[in-house]
């Protein structure tokens, strides 16, 4: 028992294994100084920017990361579940259901905002190339597509429907959905012309009110 301590110790840091932790509460991160989440999402974006999802590996993310592979098995259970938080982190990061909610409350629509947020993440943050490639990964990998929407459902979706008194929320998810991760593909990864030429604003313009009637509290109202 005392190797197994010492062996937890020097991976986990502090002598407390996950499975001491999670009969305690919740799992206890790496001792200060380590490798944290947010640090090996981080890496694994950049990962899975260079190498899409079946090239890339835990083993390749932790040496990028600079930890143990067994830490990242520790944090997410599996490259699947990785891949998913990854991506699922970046939408989160861009408040989408804040933007809904906000524009809302002020009477108007908010599909345009919530589209030109995107397409300036995509296009001027460091992160964008490596979401471009998980939503290239998303139209092949069933199980992790499924990750993604039902984290998607569960953190942003639910928040936003609720708190705007709507339904048929995985309808609506859906077609959202098609619109926003259609768009990339089509812009980015196909690079349609004229679309992919064409201005943010623009796209924004032309894009947003087919997601305002989606988000519409009318939708499925019979004619």
């Amino acid at each position: 028992m005392e190797i197994l301590a010492l062996q937890c110790d020097a991976l986990y840091g502090r002598g407390v294994s996950p499975a001491a932790n999670a009969v305690g509460g919740a799992k206890r991160g790496p001792r200060k100084g380590g490798v944290d989440k947010e640090q090996i999402l981080a890496a694994a974006r950049e990962e899975f920017a260079l190498h899409d999802y079946k090239g890339t590996t835990m083993r390749s993310v932790a040496r990028r990361a600079g930890c143990d592979a067994k830490l990242i098995h520790y944090y997410f259970g599996s490259k699947d579940e990785l891949f998913a938080e990854a991506i699922s982190q970046v939408m989160e990061s861009l408040q989408i259901a804040q933007w809904w909610i906000s524009q809302a409350e002020e009477g108007g629509g908010g599909g345009a905002q919530v589209l030109r947020q995107l397409l300036n993440f995509v296009e001027t943050n460091e992160s964008g190339p490596a979401y471009v490639a998980m939503v290239r990964a998303l139209s092949s990998e069933e199980r992790v597509r499924q990750m993604f929407l039902d984290r998607i459902t569960l953190r942003v979706a639910l928040p936003t429907f609720t708190s705007l008194g709507l339904d048929q929320v995985p309808v609506r998810m859906n077609l959202i959905t098609i619109q926003l991760l259609g768009l990339i593909s089509v812009r980015y990864i196909m690079k349609f012309e004229p679309l992919a030429s064409m201005s943010r604003d623009e796209v924004a313009a032309l894009v947003g009110p087919t997601l305002d009637r989606y988000m519409s509290p009318d939708l499925f109202a019979q004619p």
